[in-house]
């Protein structure tokens, strides 16, 4: 009776240990595929975000230019762009000059 005592309990405790060590290797593999998927996104977030900036800062360098630049020559200079490949998703870019009161 002993003897079979001590294999049940060697044996619940094997089969925790199993347990334990599968869920543990589970949730390590769970947290390494999250931060390679929130890497990924990460970098594409970072990338749009840079292209935006880039455009914008082209368009500011071009203002900053041609201080008299016209609404006309603002959207000569924006048709010459490929703005979906520079700003994906955009709907386009904006002229405003600043008015007197």
């Amino acid at each position: 009776m002993r003897l079979a005592l001590a294999l049940f309990a060697t044996c619940a405790g094997l089969a925790a240990l199993v347990a334990w060590r599968t869920q543990r290797l589970g949730a390590e593999a769970d947290r390494e595929r999250f931060e390679r998927l929130t890497g990924v996104v990460v970098e594409r977030i970072q990338d749009r975000l840079q292209r935006y900036r880039n455009g914008l800062v082209g368009m500011r360098g071009a203002i900053a230019a041609h201080p008299e630049l016209t609404a006309e020559d603002f959207k000569a200079c924006v048709e010459s762009r490929d703005l979906a490949r520079d700003v994906p998703r955009a709907r386009g870019l904006g002229f405003v000059r600043r008015g007197t009161r």
